[in-house]
């Protein structure tokens, strides 16, 4: 493991209809699952399928076909993920490509789409 990087975390984010204080439906983004960053990227895929495992072991489910999700990783993992080629990312057992890439704050955050 390189020095340092356990200490980096990975967020998935998930979009989610939210009443507002007038009653109106908004969406916005609310955190669904992280994890600690691993050396290789192919960790990832397992980690996010066992996250929405859990969730669902808690009561919390995830229409996996209307959610879009976005993956947020810190700036210094862009070269560990290598995000100039294509990624796709796989959760519970539902394929996701990623239509955008966004930095902020430091942070990197892809949004996903289904993969139809």
């Amino acid at each position: 493991m390189e020095s340092g990087l356990l200490n980096k975390r990975i967020q998935i984010w998930i979009q989610e209809e939210i009443k507002n204080g007038n009653g109106e439906l908004k969406s916005s983004f609310v955190p669904f699952f992280s994890c600690w960053a691993h050396k290789q990227e192919a960790e990832v895929t397992s980690f996010l399928t066992k996250g929405h495992a859990e969730k669902e072991h808690s009561g919390v489910e995830l229409d996996k076909r209307k959610a879009s999700i976005v993956l947020e990783i810190r700036e210094e993992l862009k070269s560990k993920l290598n995000l100039n080629n294509p990624i796709q990312v796989k959760y519970d057992g539902v394929l996701y490509n990623i239509k955008k890439q966004d930095t902020r704050y430091g942070r990197i955050l892809l949004d996903c789409e289904l993969v139809e």
